[in-house]
């Protein structure tokens, strides 16, 4: 009996920590899935508002696992000497709960737009529209 107690407490000993890194880095996974893939719905809105003349709107709702800082750049990671589609970039930085940090960049066809965007955690309204009179991407946060 004493031996099957000390097995037991061996095994949970050993088994816990890593079924709780196991837990932290699959939710790490889901969330920065979930995260790309709201940031996603925003860039097929900044795309749309692009290839439409000035005057145009979308408006688009984002859940978010957690606050991201979306950063909008005239360059993107596609351009290469047999690539020379004039695109633009966005990207995010995510902090795995280990303390690394991985960056997700996402190609767009908007190249007017140099800005960062707060969102927060939780539901987000973003109006992605385009001036008449400027060809530049704008963002308003409905709160």
């Amino acid at each position: 009996m004493l031996i099957v107690l000390i097995s037991l407490i061996l095994l949970i000993t050993i088994t816990l920590p890593i079924v709780s890194i196991a837990i932290d880095y699959s939710m790490d996974s889901s969330n920065i899935i979930e995260t790309k893939s709201e940031v996603s719905k925003l860039i097929n809105a900044v795309d749309m508002v692009y290839s439409r003349s000035g005057g145009s709107k979308e408006l688009v709702v984002l859940n978010l696992p957690k606050a991201t800082t979306l950063s909008f750049s005239n360059s993107s990671k596609s351009q290469s000497a047999s690539n020379q589609m004039d695109m633009g970039l966005a990207s995010f930085s995510y902090m795995f709960s280990d303390g690394n940090e991985k960056t997700v960049e996402i190609d767009i066809n908007a190249k007017n737009i140099n800005t960062k965007l707060y969102l927060n955690e939780g539901l987000n309204k973003v109006i992605v529209y385009m001036d008449d009179n400027s060809k530049n991407i704008n963002f308003e946060i409905i709160e």
